[in-house]
Order: C-alpha cells, then sequence, then structure tokens
C-alpha cells in the first residue's frame, strides 16, 4: 500500500511538471507571434537599429502610407524629392507621426578637410561645436538647449539639443554629429511637442547607442601602410642583393688581379 502511495505521489508531480511546461511553451509561443522585431537600417557603411513602432519611409513603400504622409504635410512626389535632398539617406516614423529620425550623409568642404573629428585637437573641436551651435541659433526660430560630446563604438559625436519654434509649430530635437571618412554625419530624432519626455530621451539615447559606422579611412590607411611596408622591405631586400652583388664583384676582381700580378710575376722570371 505504501509503495502504492509512492507511486501516485510521483505520477502526480511529473503530471504538474508537464503541465508547467507546457503552459511556459505556451507563453513563449503566444509572446513571438505578437513581439514586433525592430526596424533597422544598413547601409552607407552605417548600421543603426530602429526605437519599437517606428518604420522606414522609402521611395518603395511610400504608396502604403498616404494618410502619413499627409499628417507630416507631405505629398508622395514632394517627399520622394525630401528623401533625395539634402544627403538623406535614412527616413523612419512612429505609427502616429509624432516622432521621426532621419540619417544624412554628405560630403562639404569641412569634411574633407578634417577627414575624421576623432583626429582633431580639443580646440578645435570646440570651434566646430560653436559653429554648429550658432549656425542653428542664428536660423532665428532655433534655440540650441544644450551642447555636448559624446563616444559611441569609438567614434566621437557632438550632441546637440534643440528647440525649435516657428509660427504655430513647436517641437524639439536631438543631433547627434560627427566627421568621419572625409564625410559629414547627422543623426536626427524628432518629436511633435514643446519638450521630450524622459521616455523619449530613453529611447534616443538607445537608438545612438546602436549606430554603427564603419572607419573605411582607418582601413584605407592601414591597407595603404601595408603597402608600404612591403614596397619598403622589397627595397631593403633589393639593396642589400646589390650590396653583396657588387661586395662580390670585387672579391672576384680583386682575385682576378692577384692572379694576373701572379702570372706576369712568373713570365718576368
Amino acid at each position: 500500500m505504501l509503495l502504492c502511495d509512492m507511486n501516485l505521489g510521483e505520477y502526480a508531480v511529473k503530471k504538474r511538471k508537464a503541465a508547467a511546461a507546457l503552459i511556459l511553451f505556451v507563453i513563449i509561443t503566444v509572446t513571438s507571434v505578437f513581439s514586433v522585431s525592430a526596424d533597422s537600417f544598413s547601409g552607407e557603411n552605417v548600421k543603426l537599429t530602429l526605437p519599437d513602432e517606428f518604420f522606414q519611409l522609402t521611395a518603395k513603400n511610400l504608396s502604403s502610407h498616404t494618410d502619413l504622409l499627409r499628417q507630416l504635410g507631405y505629398s508622395e512626389s514632394s517627399f520622394k524629392e525630401e528623401l533625395n535632398s539634402d544627403g538623406m539617406v535614412m527616413f523612419a516614423v512612429n505609427n502616429d507621426a509624432s516622432r521621426q529620425i532621419n540619417l544624412k550623409i554628405a560630403k562639404s568642404s569641412l569634411s574633407e578637410r578634417i577627414v575624421s573629428l576623432n583626429e582633431q585637437t580639443d580646440e578645435r573641436i570646440e570651434e566646430i561645436s560653436s559653429s554648429l551651435e550658432s549656425g542653428i541659433n542664428e536660423q532665428g526660430y532655433s534655440t540650441v538647449l544644450s551642447r555636448s560630446r559624446l563616444e559611441n563604438n569609438g567614434v566621437l559625436f557632438i550632441n546637440l539639443m534643440v528647440k525649435v519654434v516657428n509660427g504655430e509649430k513647436e517641437f524639439c530635437y536631438v543631433q547627434y554629429y560627427t566627421i568621419l571618412n572625409g564625410l559629414n554625419y547627422s543623426l536626427v530624432y524628432y518629436n511633435n511637442s514643446p519638450e521630450l519626455s524622459q521616455q523619449e530621451l530613453d529611447e534616443c539615447s538607445a537608438m545612438f547607442k546602436s549606430l554603427q559606422i564603419k572607419n573605411t579611412h582607418a582601413e584605407n590607411s592601414g591597407y595603404m601602410g601595408a603597402i608600404q611596408i612591403i614596397i619598403a622591405v622589397v627595397a631593403v631586400a633589393a639593396f642589400t642583393a646589390l650590396a653583396v652583388w657588387i661586395i662580390v664583384s670585387l672579391v672576384k676582381d680583386y682575385k682576378r688581379q692577384r692572379r694576373e700580378n701572379s702570372i706576369q710575376k712568373l713570365g718576368r722570371k
């Protein structure tokens, strides 16, 4: 009887474990079905993970989002022009168009001259930062609320928080700016309200931390450096071979001269 009770007890425990495992499986399955993976951008030597609820507007999907474009103040044709202007490589928006993100990459005389912000002195970086702030403030409707420097994945950025008041429009944005590979990179997060909430700031910060820019200039420099080393090694080897050849030739000439002198002496005897 006791053995029977123990068997029944073990069976009950196994049954509860099986039920718990089944419930856990159902929860995981349902969660995976209803979860939405974050959209991401990859191109132009840049990788970026967008916040949840954001998706990219491209020339291919504009016709499916005419209502959203209307909220943004664009028609399909005018937005296509926007996508092709000022170095715009990515534009993303959330479901109700209350927040937007754009990424611009463009070349300028400054970026060609600087090549990389990381390689500049503190004084030069401060000069560039101050120039950016002055340019924004001089627009008349924009005010820089804060300016700082941030480093992300080995790349130095100038971080600006800006408030815009233009007629009835009032909104804020956060800009991350750097120069790398001889290009200007500008990542901007907008909202459509007078202030950025802490949730929006956290969302913006998480997006920025996901940003990766490939340093092709460093790779090219490394490649050219390797070529220069190879050329130097080959040159040294060639010089060494030439030096050895000259020494051997001199030794041979010396020995030949000695033999000729010896023959001449024997002849005179």
